[in-house]
């Protein structure tokens, strides 16, 4: 066995030996009763989203949202009954124009 598949394989044996003592003891950290019982700062704590992560995801949406409407005028250009051709096809058929 190559040292990175024995790496990976430590590794790999690490991660879910943590993760099942993490998966049995989960009900006993978080029940219905101990989760009612959080205040909202806690709650906000335990599963809120970072004022970083939000920014990201603003950022993002809005990204998303100018891409949506540059999609959108792009299909109102589309013309009807012609084929959508491969970058390649098209590349080739410049090539052979070019060369003659």
């Amino acid at each position: 066995m190559s040292q990175v598949a024995l790496k990976k394989l430590i590794d790999d044996v690490s991660v879910l030996a943590i993760e099942r003592c993490l998966i049995q003891r989960l009900p006993n950290l978080l029940s219905a009763d101990i989760i009612c019982d959080l205040n909202d700062v806690e709650l906000q704590r335990i599963g809120g989203e970072s004022n970083e992560s939000t920014a990201q995801r603003m950022l993002a949406t809005e990204k998303l949202r100018v891409l949506d409407i540059g999609k959108a005028d792009l299909k109102r250009f589309k013309r009807p009954n012609l084929p959508t051709l491969d970058l390649q096809v098209c590349m080739l058929v410049l090539s052979i124009k070019v060369s003659d």
